[in-house]
C-alpha cells in the first residue's frame, strides 16, 4: 500500500519538473508523442503492404521511424505549437459565428416545423406534378414551402444569412488561428514557460497544503512565489541553452 509520504515524494517530483524544467519537460513530451504517432504509422502501413518480412525488420523499421520522428518533434517543437494555437484559436472564434448561425437554423426550422405540410411527401409529390414550368427558375425546396405557405423570400433570406454567418465565421476563425499561431512561434517558449510554471507551482502549493494547514492569503502567497521562481528559473535555462 502506497504510504502518504511516498504520495508527497511523487507530487515533489512532478511539480518540480514541471514548475522548473516545463519547457524541457513539454520537448520531451512531444518527443514520445511524436515518436509513438511515427512508430504506430510505420507498423501500420507495413502491415498493409503486400510484403512479409520478418516481424524482427518491421520492429526495427518502427522504431527507426519513431526515432527520426520523435527528434523531428523535439527539434521542431514550435511547429507543434503553431499547428495546436492555429486549430485551437480557429475552433474558439468560429464557435462564436456557429452558435449565431444555429441559433437562426433553429428558428428557421421552428417557423418551418408550425406549417405541417412542409415537408410532407404530399406536398413534394404535388410540387413535382403541378408546378408550372415559367416557374422553373425556383428551386425545388422553394416551391415546396411557398405551397405549404411560407413565402421563399424569407426562407432564401434566412438561409443566406445563416451561410453568411458561417463563410463569416471561417474567414475571422482564419485569420486568428494564423495570427495566433505566429503568436506562438514567437512567445510560445515563454506561453510554455509560463503555464508550466504555474501548473507546478499548483502541485507544489498542494504538497505544501497537505503537510502544513495554511490559510488562504498563505497558500496564494506561495503559489505566486513558486510560479515566479519557476519562470525566472525556466528562463534562465533557455536563455544559457
Amino acid at each position: 500500500m502506497i504510504s502518504d509520504w511516498m504520495i508527497y515524494l511523487i507530487i515533489l517530483a512532478v511539480g518540480g519538473l514541471i514548475c522548473f524544467r516545463g519547457l524541457s519537460l513539454y520537448k520531451m513530451v512531444q518527443f514520445l508523442i511524436c515518436g509513438w504517432a511515427g512508430a504506430s504509422l510505420a507498423w501500420w502501413i507495413l502491415g498493409k503492404l503486400p510484403l512479409e518480412p520478418e516481424p524482427t525488420v518491421n520492429t526495427l523499421i518502427g522504431l527507426a521511424v519513431g526515432l527520426l520522428a520523435g527528434f523531428l518533434g523535439f527539434h521542431f517543437y514550435k511547429a507543434g505549437l503553431f499547428i495546436t494555437a492555429q486549430i485551437s484559436s480557429f475552433l474558439v472564434v468560429f464557435s462564436f459565428f456557429w452558435r449565431r448561425a444555429m441559433e437562426l437554423g433553429q428558428t428557421l426550422l421552428k417557423q418551418i416545423g408550425e406549417v405541417e405540410d412542409a415537408f410532407s411527401l404530399s406536398n413534394f409529390l404535388h410540387t413535382m406534378l403541378t408546378e408550372p414550368k415559367e416557374k422553373g427558375d425556383l428551386g425545388i425546396l422553394d416551391l415546396m414551402m411557398m405551397n405549404a405557405g411560407i413565402q421563399p423570400e424569407v426562407w432564401s433570406a434566412e438561409l443566406d444569412q445563416i451561410m453568411a454567418l458561417i463563410r463569416q465565421g471561417v474567414f475571422w476563425a482564419g485569420i486568428a488561428g494564423l495570427v495566433c499561431g505566429m503568436l506562438a512561434l514567437a512567445l510560445g517558449d515563454y506561453v510554455i514557460i509560463a503555464v508550466t510554471a504555474l501548473f507546478g507551482g499548483m502541485l507544489l502549493n498542494l504538497l505544501v497544503e497537505l503537510i502544513v494547514p495554511v490559510n488562504h492569503q498563505v497558500s496564494t502567497l506561495l503559489l505566486c512565489g513558486f510560479a515566479v521562481i519557476g519562470v525566472v528559473m525556466q528562463i534562465k535555462r533557455k536563455r544559457a541553452g
